[in-house]
């Protein structure tokens, strides 16, 4: 066989291996930096819940379940609403928005009885 062939074969391979390695190195960095974004979205979503059921205990003394979450983009707005209802009443639905920069509660509604005179408090 030619040389000059089997050196191409070889450059070949070589490539290709480069190429997996490459490849693979890029899937497992996405994979981790997935695995921290949503590490991070966990955490924000844990101590947003933590702060708008004390808020509520302490102000209004409910016991508030929170069974949904969307954490909306920095584009839109840095908030992080919360939807759930008191428990023991599913009927009673809440929701509640805070912000994720800085854990401050920006706005409380669901159930008209709930919440009297608080439309104004949050502007």
């Amino acid at each position: 066989m030619d040389p000059e062939i089997n050196l191409n074969k070889k450059r070949i391979r070589n490539g290709l291996r480069i190429s997996v390695v490459l490849t693979a190195g890029l899937i497992a960095g996405l994979i981790g930096w997935l695995y921290r974004h949503h590490a991070q979205q966990e955490r924000m979503i844990s101590r947003a819940t933590e702060v708008a059921q004390y808020y509520i205990k302490q102000n209004y003394h409910y016991d508030i379940e929170f069974t949904d979450s969307q954490i909306l983009g920095k584009c839109v707005s840095s908030h992080i609403v919360l939807y759930g209802h008191i428990k023991g009443r599913e009927d009673k639905k809440v929701n509640v928005t805070v912000n994720y920069e800085n854990y401050e509660m920006i706005g409380i509604g669901g159930y008209v009885d709930l919440f009297p005179g608080d439309k104004d408090k949050f502007k």
